[in-house]
């Protein structure tokens, strides 16, 4: 059983940190998944940026999304390969595989957008938006992703709106916090959340796993600047 020896470390004894964007951009792995992708070019366009991107027509498989930090899907033409309906069933499912993964929903159609309600997503943005409104929502977007107290803050939320107990995310809080403060990596969490030290459900489960898949990319963007 993991025992805390004294206070609990809390997320707020983290010394605040700066992010830079290019290190963010540079850490950020970015999935667009839009049938219509070779004629709209958003992928070179965020490249340009400094932004690392793979542009696809549709998604084959659901463990590749656990590759990528961001995802950028257009809720028309997609998901017919793994048997969806639209963009919109691909998000939901991809909200259940893993939990704490952004997705940038869009489409050309106003109308469209409706499709989203019940979907979970960092942002809906309209196909032909000025290239600065994307840029400046993916970069809000991966300065988040590339702080680990931001990460901690979402995921803690999240857990706390299932009802996960207050006493296990306590020491959730201070491992995470330990691993951090070592400035190295946080293989040492994820592999407390393999452990048996707690007992998870598989839905809360999935959601810590995926914060550490995240985190386990991002992660060298804020060593970079406060290691």
């Amino acid at each position: 059983m993991y025992r805390i020896l004294g206070k609990p470390r809390s997320i707020a004894s983290l010394p605040s940190l700066e992010i830079d964007i290019s290190e963010a951009r540079k850490a950020q792995r970015i999935l667009i998944i839009d049938d219509n992708y070779a004629t709209f070019e958003l992928g070179k366009t965020f490249t340009k940026f400094g932004y690392y991107v793979r542009e696809v027509e549709d998604l084959s498989d659901w463990e590749s999304v656990k590759a990528y930090t961001i995802l950028v899907v257009d809720i028309n033409g997609v998901g017919k390969q793994l048997g969806l309906k639209d963009g919109a069933a691909l998000i939901n499912q991809v909200n259940r595989i893993s939990p704490m993964l952004p997705v940038v929903a869009f489409s050309a159609n106003d109308h469209r957008l409706n499709l989203l309600s019940g979907c979970k997503v960092a942002a809906i943005l309209k196909k032909d938006l000025d290239i600065e409104e994307w840029i400046k929502k993916l970069d809000e977007i991966s300065t988040s992703q590339s702080n680990p107290i931001v990460q901690w803050k979402t995921t803690r939320n999240t857990l706390l709106d299932r009802g996960f107990p207050l006493t296990d995310l306590i020491r959730l809080e201070d491992k995470f916090v330990q691993e951090v403060s070592k400035r190295k990596d946080i293989s040492g969490f994820r592999d407390f959340i393999d452990s048996n030290s707690l007992k998870f459900d598989e839905g809360n489960k999935k959601i810590l796993i995926s914060l550490c898949e995240i985190a386990a990319k991002t992660y060298a963007a804020w060593r970079a600047i406060n290691g």
